[in-house]
């Protein structure tokens, strides 16, 4: 919930940027993006909350995280920290029923976390070598390219590794999708160098 959040509404702000940074009459969208955060807020902060924010409110600090990580933690030898267990790799939890695990067993194959997802299958070394593939991308697309396209690919490849954090890791879906397609745009001299 709260990882949802933060990812709806950063995305929302990277957006906002892109078009800032494309847009010919700058102050005017700043001015009048100000104007409509001011409102919103006033008027906001004189509605009540339905009954469906509750749940959100109440468990705004819980920390749900931590004693499945310690589990997994404990539960990695150095050879798994290195290269992972595998696409079926799994860790001892049984603070946490999963719906996968029909024996009862207490193993569970994901981790809500996605950089300690992807240390769980295919190690540091994993993580590692999709980092050293994906922040050189980020780097070209922001600053070695003149078209808005490539800005925008590398601002979509850089919250997917930010929302390694709050989200799983790897799950092949139009979004992974899509921030493989962004590397290769930002790799592409002949993208980066076409203008808008």
């Amino acid at each position: 919930r709260r990882g949802l959040i933060f990812m709806c509404v950063s995305s929302m702000l990277c957006v906002g940027m892109i078009y800032i940074i494309s847009t010919k009459n700058k102050m005017l969208i700043i001015f009048l993006s100000v104007i409509l955060v001011a409102v919103g807020s006033v008027s906001m902060s004189n509605i009540k909350l339905p009954s469906m924010f509750n749940f959100l409110l109440d468990r705004g600090d819980e920390d749900t995280r931590s004693g499945v990580e310690v589990y997994m933690y404990n539960d990695m030898s150095t050879n798994d920290w290195l290269i992972g267990k595998g696409i079926k790799g799994s860790y001892y939890c049984p603070v946490v029923d999963n719906v996968n695990d029909a024996e009862g067993s207490g193993y569970r194959d994901n981790i809500e976390t996605g950089y300690l997802q992807i240390i769980l299958k295919g190690g540091i070394i994993s993580l590692a070598l999709l980092l050293l593939m994906f922040i050189p991308a980020v780097y070209k697309g922001f600053f070695k390219s003149k078209n808005v396209l490539s800005k925008s690919a590398a601002m979509w490849i850089f919250l997917w590794i930010v929302y390694l954090i709050p989200a799983g890791g790897i799950v092949f879906n139009m979004n992974y999708l899509l921030v493989w397609i962004s590397v290769g745009i930002c790799y592409s001299e002949k993208i980066g160098n076409m203008s808008d």
